[in-house]
């Protein structure tokens, strides 16, 4: 499998890319719930510093490794499927 150009940028312009990413899912999701079942699962009302009541930007720091951590583990299963995947299928 080829590895997009993405990964082979510095760990530090990656990082922030997932945080982002991951408080724009946590925005939509958040919306999207309460708008069907008017309540938010997470609860960041309480939060003095937080958008909407969907977002807690406190937590960027721990977005960024876990997006990392979840980068690691991809290309880990992307490079174990190449050595698996032709043994499997015969090639």
């Amino acid at each position: 499998a080829t590895i997009p150009a993405f990964f082979d940028w510095p760990l530090w312009i990656r990082g922030p890319f997932y945080s982002v990413g991951i408080f724009l899912c946590e925005f939509y999701w958040g919306w999207y719930i309460e708008s069907i079942f008017n309540l938010v699962p997470w609860q960041y009302q309480v939060s003095t510093y937080r958008i909407w009541r969907y977002i807690r930007p406190r937590y960027a720091g721990f977005w960024v490794l876990f997006g990392l951590v979840l980068e690691w583990t991809h290309l880990h299963i992307i490079h174990r499927l190449d050595q698996i995947l032709p043994i499997v299928l015969g090639h």
